[in-house]
């Protein structure tokens, strides 16, 4: 805000501008019964006898002080009916710190002029009191008797300064809000009316405790070093003065939904509290004014705030709500989001089976839950016959389609508990839970017999690729000790249905105790049948290799 000419010579530092106010001649002071409260507020060994006996030489303050506790401030069941009874419900300090509201109240109001709005400025100075009692109420603040008289004096230093520079004020409007009003002292003197209200109360002989908490009125943060229950006043105190302004006219949604915010960070109070707290205060204030023979404006704006803070919570409810749902769709999104990745990271690209990785988790839980169960199951490799003459003969490309279209056979024909995996190349793996041999050679036959149709192209040609398969049991006639030891069986059983003639299955046994040597028959090796390794289709297990045609295979 700018300062005018007239203002230019106002002083800038401190200690000129305290000497200034030093000489004034007209600063206001407390007169009367108040001089008198005062004394009392000094003496630690008060009672509330003492405390009677003062108030009651000013009738009017204390019928004011029994109109005041029966209010919604201090209301309660039962009638305050005498003064005894009402410093009793205020308590000592309580009713000391109220007496000397309405005696400096009294004593200290003005008339509205041209340089400085009185009317509003008690008002507003009301509203803070008031709504500093309520706060500390609905928080419950140690030692809360004194902060309806910090709210009422937080700006008390406006009047002195009034006096003291009679022409610093012409240029600020009042009713502009309250930081304006900061604003414009801090350009015009370098400080703020707080600093001034505390030295004020210093001349008047306040307890320090208040001359603490009006100094950090506007600046909380500056009183980091006090006791934690001064800083709580403080703050108090200090929002008490925006939610006047919210109660003098200045109840915008944006002002409002910062006065919130400053609640719940200063004293944790959620906005729903907020809003009970300023609903009280708006009301306490209606009733208490007159008390202080000070007018509130309409009530209608008062009606109109309160209705703009609960919309503000309805709508912060609604957007709270949005982004619940919002977030709730985002995490569901990412989720399956999640899970088609970690299924992408299971799956072959081309066949969209499983892929090697994830068979080999699903063995190592097969044979642990077949050991635990005492249940079989069955692996199966399976290896397209003479592939490499495909991909020479037609491309890769329609390799690839004898590949898809092989893993569509697979799926097919086998159940939905069954585990289809591609192992590499023109290599699968089938992994039956719970199956034992004669079920493994009930899907092995029905496997065989698909395989042995047409594969369709895209292009409408067939091409005829059969399949050979060998298999290995766990949990029959053989536990295998490890998943390497009924992979490598399966695969052994594999190569020895290659090496008999391709288009069939071979199950995986372990040797007799007595090796014949005698060859297995050529009809058990036609196609669809079952062959099983003895002397003449034997196999290292630990090489891989074919090993002595005179041996039988073995673990």
């Amino acid at each position: 805000m700018p300062i005018s000419s007239s203002n230019a010579c106002l002083p800038q530092n401190n200690e000129v501008l305290l000497a200034r106010l030093g000489q004034c001649t007209d600063l206001p002071s407390p007169v009367g019964v108040a001089v008198r409260i005062l004394e009392l507020g000094q003496d630690p060994d008060v009672t509330l006898g003492d405390v009677a006996k003062v108030i009651s030489l000013d009738p009017a303050l204390t019928a004011k002080l029994l109109r005041m506790a029966n209010s919604p401030l201090y209301a309660r069941h039962r009638k305050t009916e005498n003064l005894r009874q009402a410093i009793t419900l205020f308590g000592v300090e309580g009713t000391i710190t109220l007496a000397l509201s309405f005696s400096v109240v009294n004593g200290l109001k003005g008339k509205a002029d041209r340089r400085f709005d009185y009317d509003y400025f008690w008002r507003r100075s009301l509203a803070a009191a008031t709504c500093a009692q309520v706060l500390g109420e609905q928080i419950e603040v140690r030692n809360k008797e004194d902060l309806f008289l910090c709210g009422l004096l937080q700006d008390i230093g406006m009047l002195a300064l009034d006096k003291s520079m009679p022409e610093l004020y012409r240029q600020c409007d009042m009713r502009a809000g309250h930081t304006g009003v900061l604003e414009y002292e801090h350009s015009a003197l370098g400080l703020d009316h707080a600093e001034v209200g505390a030295w004020l109360l210093q001349r008047w002989h306040f307890p320090e405790k208040l001359q603490t908490v009006i100094a950090a009125s506007h600046v909380p943060e500056s009183a980091h070093a006090q006791p934690a229950p001064v800083r709580q006043q403080i703050d108090v105190v200090a929002l008490a003065s925006d939610m006047a302004d919210l109660l003098s006219g200045h109840g915008t949604k944006e002002a409002i939904n910062g006065v919130m915010r400053r609640a719940e960070g200063m004293l944790g109070l959620k906005r729903e509290a907020f809003v009970d707290v300023l609903s009280s205060s708006a009301e306490v204030l209606k009733d208490i004014a007159h008390l202080f023979e000070i007018k509130i404006d309409d009530q209608a704006y008062l009606d109109s705030l309160l209705n703009e803070a609960r919309e503000l919570i309805l709508l912060r409810h609604i957007n709270v709500m949005q982004r619940s749902t919002t977030l709730a769709r985002t995490a569901e999104l990412l989720e399956d989001r999640t899970r088609r990745l970690e299924e992408e990271n299971r799956r072959d690209a081309l066949t969209g089976l499983y892929n090697r990785a994830h068979l080999n988790q699903v063995l190592v839980e097969e044979i642990r839950m077949a050991s635990r169960h005492n249940w079989p199951f069955t692996v199966m490799f399976i290896d397209l016959d003479d592939f490499k003459h495909v991909n020479d003969a037609y491309g890769h490309l329609v390799g690839d389609e004898i590949l898809k279209s092989s893993a569509r056979i697979l799926v097919e024909n086998t159940r939905d508990s069954d585990i289809v995996a591609r192992y590499g190349g023109e290599e699968f793996v089938i992994i039956l839970p719970g199956s034992g041999r004669g079920g493994a050679e009930t899907t092995s036959a029905r496997l065989l017999a698909a395989f042995r149709e047409k594969h369709r192209l895209l292009d409408g040609r067939d091409i005829s690729v059969t399949a050979s398969i060998g298999a290995a049991t766990h949990g029959e006639a053989h536990e295998f000790a490890s998943l390497e030891d009924v992979l490598k069986a399966a695969d052994h059983a594999l190569y020895a249905a290659k090496h008999h003639g391709r288009n069939q299955v071979v199950f995986f046994r372990t040797p007799p105790s007595d090796i014949s040597g005698a060859a297995i028959p050529r009809s058990a090796r036609s196609p669809g049948s079952f062959i099983f390794p003895g002397p003449v289709a034997s196999v290292d297990v630990s090489s891989g290799r074919p090993g002595n045609p005179l041996l039988s295979m073995k673990i």
